[in-house]
């Protein structure tokens, strides 16, 4: 069966089935992170069944624990929603509260670093696409950060303008997540067997009737969701605009 384009890496199931597997998942955090993983475990793994895929809001895209010492949440973001960074704060306050019960040591914290991948733009006034965001103080940056907690945000749009070096195992995953540019996945899969296994269990996947259906009905789902947002949004705001005229006005006859 000829698989359809239209089911991306991006999409949300698909990000999520790839990357619970333990094996995709270490190498894309080994190039991210730099370092040499001994130890991972994926804490939520992909169910094809679960209903929580319409309910995105509800659920960790990735969730895993590194070395016993750091808490990672991978988080794909297709769609631009004006609240995402408050979502993110939400999530890591989240995964801060449920490591302690009540009357435990605080010592058992461990780092957290959220990786965000954002297929569009937030930082306009920022040129790199990948920014790291800790906690420092405003006049004192080169003091320590207050924890070891990291917010990190790719941005695929700035990463598409870049000449990327494909020796950089990050880049390499990067433009296969992307998948904007096929010469660039037919290189990096030249180069990176773990993307060549990645890309064989998607098509694996999608080639199931089954899960075609699943996701065809999940991207539906997703459009109805962004137009009542939409409506939402327009309603609120010509409900401030009518507030904000109305308050004019009566000033004006006073």
């Amino acid at each position: 069966m000829e698989t359809s384009p239209k089911y991306v890496i991006k999409n949300d199931i698909i990000f999520k089935y790839l990357f619970s597997n333990r094996e995709i998942l270490k190498s894309f955090l080994e190039a991210f992170l730099n370092k040499t993983i001994k130890r991972l475990k994926v804490k939520e793994q992909f169910n094809v069944k679960a209903k929580n895929f319409f309910e995105k809001a509800c659920y960790l895209d990735i969730y895993a624990i590194i070395d016993n010492s750091n808490i990672v949440n991978l988080e794909m973001q297709r769609k631009e929603i004006d609240e995402y960074v408050q979502r993110i704060f939400i999530y890591h306050s989240a995964l801060v509260r449920n490591q302690v019960s009540r009357g435990e040591d605080y010592s058992k914290l461990k780092n957290i670093i959220s990786i965000n991948i954002l297929d569009y733009i937030l930082f306009e006034d920022i040129e790199k696409y990948h920014t790291v965001w800790r906690y420092r103080e405003d006049d004192n940056l080169e003091h320590l950060p207050l924890n070891s907690d990291e917010m990190h945000f790719i941005e695929l749009p700035k990463f598409r303008n870049t000449v990327p070096d494909f020796d950089d195992k990050l880049n390499q995953w990067l433009a296969y997540i992307d998948e904007t540019n096929p010469k660039w996945v037919k290189e990096v899969m030249s180069k990176n067997k773990v993307i060549n296994s990645a890309n064989t269990m998607r098509k694996d996947f999608i080639s199931n009737e089954s899960n075609q259906m699943l996701l065809d009905s999940y991207e539906i789902w997703c459009m109805e969701q962004n137009t009542k947002l939409k409506k939402e949004h327009e309603k609120r705001k010509s409900r401030w605009n009518s507030t904000r005229n109305s308050t004019r006005n009566s000033k004006s006859c006073s």
